[in-house]
């Protein structure tokens, strides 16, 4: 496994934040990519959330060859 975690440091009213990527051996040719977010405010994951899953649609997208 590997892993990648960084947190916001500013920009927005955040209390706390913690993004962790972490890519899972899935076969001899491919990978899981789990991504979580730790986030405070509560009302700030929705927006997070939603940005998060646009960015990791475009990053399957990239790693598959797409553009």
């Amino acid at each position: 496994m590997r892993r990648l975690q960084y947190p916001f440091t500013g920009g927005m009213a955040v209390e706390h934040h913690l993004g962790t990527v972490d890519v899972l051996e899935d076969g001899p040719h491919s990978s899981l990519v789990v991504y979580s977010t730790e986030i405070t405010p509560d009302d700030l994951a929705g927006l997070i959330g939603s940005s998060t899953e646009g960015d990791v649609q475009g990053l399957k997208s990239h790693l598959d060859g797409g553009s």
